[in-house]
C-alpha cells in the first residue's frame, strides 16, 4: 500500500498498473492479487488511508473558537493537498473519480467535515437539513476552488484561504437561518464573531 501510495502521488492513476506496483515492491503480481482483488481494490484501500490522514490534518481541536478552528482547518487541508497534489488531482480528476467506492470515500470524508463543524458549535444533534445542504454546497465550492488552484494557481494561497473561510461562514449562516427560527443568541453571536474576525484581517497578502 505504501508503494502504491507513492506511485499515486507522482503519476496519473490511469498510468499506474499492478505490474508497476509489483516491480517497485520487488514482488510478483500474484502476491498483490493475494491481498487485493484488483488494481482498483488496492487504490481504494490507499485512498481510504489518505482520507483519514486528510481529516487528521484538517480537523483541529474543537475547543478553539470558531474563527481559529476554521483557519486551522483550512490551513491544514491546504497543507495536505499541496503536499499530495498529484494524488488529490488523481482522486477528483482521474477516471476513477465517478466510481462507486471512490465516491463513497469522498462522501464519507465530506460528512465527517460537516459533522465536525456542527459538533464544535454544539448543534450536531439538531435536525439541520438546510444547514447540511448548505455545508455540502460549500464543500463542493471548496473542492472545485482547490482543484482549480492546484492546476492553475492564479491567486496567492492566502486569497484562496480567505475565499474558503468566507464561504464557510456564509454557508453556516444561510442554512441555520432556515433551520432554526429564531436563531439562538449564542449561535448568532458566534457567527457574528466569525464575520468580525474575517473583517479584522483585512485584505490577505498577495
Amino acid at each position: 500500500m505504501a508503494i502504491a501510495e507513492d506511485l499515486f502521488q507522482t503519476r496519473p492513476y490511469a498510468e499506474i498498473g499492478v505490474a508497476d506496483v509489483a516491480r517497485a515492491a520487488g514482488i510478483t503480481h500474484g502476491l498483490i492479487y493475494h491481498y487485493f482483488a484488483s488494481k482498483e481494490a488496492l487504490f481504494i484501500a490507499v485512498c481510504e488511508d489518505r482520507a483519514k490522514q486528510l481529516l487528521e490534518s484538517s480537523l483541529p481541536d474543537p475547543s478553539f473558537p470558531l474563527p481559529e478552528r476554521a483557519e486551522r482547518a483550512i490551513a491544514g487541508y491546504l497543507d495536505f493537498v499541496e503536499a499530495h497534489r498529484v494524488s488529490y488531482l488523481n482522486l477528483f480528476r482521474g477516471p476513477n473519480a465517478m466510481e462507486g467506492e471512490f465516491l463513497r470515500i469522498c462522501d464519507e470524508t465530506r460528512g465527517k467535515i460537516m459533522d465536525y463543524f456542527l459538533d464544535s458549535m454544539g448543534i450536531a444533534e439538531v435536525s439541520l437539513p438546510a444547514t447540511r445542504l448548505s455545508l455540502r454546497g460549500y464543500l463542493g465550492f471548496a473542492e472545485c476552488a482547490v482543484l482549480e488552484w492546484l492546476e492553475k494557481p492564479t491567486v496567492p494561497r492566502s486569497w484562496l484561504e480567505r475565499l474558503i473561510a468566507t464561504a464557510i461562514g456564509s454557508a453556516l449562516r444561510a442554512g441555520l437561518a432556515l433551520d432554526i427560527q429564531p436563531l439562538a443568541p449564542e449561535i448568532t453571536a458566534m457567527l457574528d464573531r466569525y464575520d468580525e474576525h474575517l473583517a479584522s484581517r483585512g485584505r490577505p497578502d498577495s
